[in-house]
């Protein structure tokens, strides 16, 4: 198959895997695991709601492994990413984190530090849904090998590559080509992907840290459900973007772990 048009028909199932997910989780997963208050924000450690935390773990564990199944021939990133987008889908309907505010007004350090640790379940959940998409493709690479995708091989390198060599090196997607893409790739200084050192790996964090605070605090300006939506899907995509083609490194690690660490350092 033209690596051009499986490019794009992988991009096709994930974003329609995920809409489908969102839509499925908003309505399905939503009254298991709805606050008591209708205006209450969706919060389960301050509340000491455990059971609905596990309920919560139960669903997005279960929407990973249907991500799994339909994005099967999509990288593995791409079922993450379809059950990351359910469980924003599960969450849409919540009240505003105000309310959770005005009954913890007395005591907000501890309210903060139940939110860190709930956020460091979260990260739990997380790490579960990667081990259920990867047990989900284990099993179907049993069954049906020629279903599941597969890296391409890269071809050793003998001194000057040959025309089809240099075809079959990875390239810029054909849609993220154009000015930034060129920037980014002088900035980085090569043209084929880096290595997942701890170097690479720690400076990538670093970097996707640093940006995505600068541009949290340019993007918050309310409490509002889309403007938050809006502030923390671009400041963790535009810096998890540049972090990853600046270092060039062929790990997801840094892009999932930014914002649950960041999440727990400012609570």
């Amino acid at each position: 198959m033209n690596p051009r048009f499986r490019h794009l028909l992988e991009k096709i199932q994930v974003q329609l895997t995920a809409a489908a997910a969102a839509v499925l989780a908003c309505l399905v997963g939503w009254p298991f695991i709805r606050p008591w208050d209708p205006h209450g924000a969706l919060a389960f450690v301050p509340e000491g709601q455990w059971l609905r935390l596990l309920i919560f773990a139960a669903e997005i564990w279960v929407l990973a492994a249907g991500c799994a199944v339909l994005t099967i021939s999509a990288r593995p990133e791409g079922a993450l990413l379809t059950a990351l987008v359910g469980a924003a889908g599960l969450c849409w309907r919540r009240g505003a984190m105000r309310t959770l505010l005005w009954r913890w007004e007395g005591d907000l350090g501890r309210l903060f530090s139940l939110l860190a640790v709930e956020v460091l379940a979260l990260g739990a959940i997380l790490l579960g849904a990667v081990i259920v998409i990867a047990a989900v493709r284990a099993l179907a690479r049993r069954i049906r090998p020629g279903w599941v995708w597969s890296e391409p091989a890269p071809e050793p390198s003998r001194g000057n590559p040959s025309p089809s060599a240099a075809g079959s090196a990875p390239r810029a997607p054909w849609y993220a080509q154009g000015l930034l893409w060129e920037l980014l790739r002088s900035l980085r200084g090569r043209s084929r992907p880096g290595e997942a050192t701890l170097v690479n790996v720690a400076g990538c964090l670093l970097m996707e840290l640093a940006i995505a605070v600068v541009l949290l605090v340019v993007t918050f300006r309310s409490a509002d459900h889309g403007q938050i939506a809006f502030a923390l899907v671009v400041s963790f995509l535009v810096a998890a973007f540049v972090a990853d083609y600046v270092f060039a490194v062929r790990s997801a690690v840094p892009a999932w772990l930014g914002p649950l660490l960041l999440g727990a350092l400012v609570f």
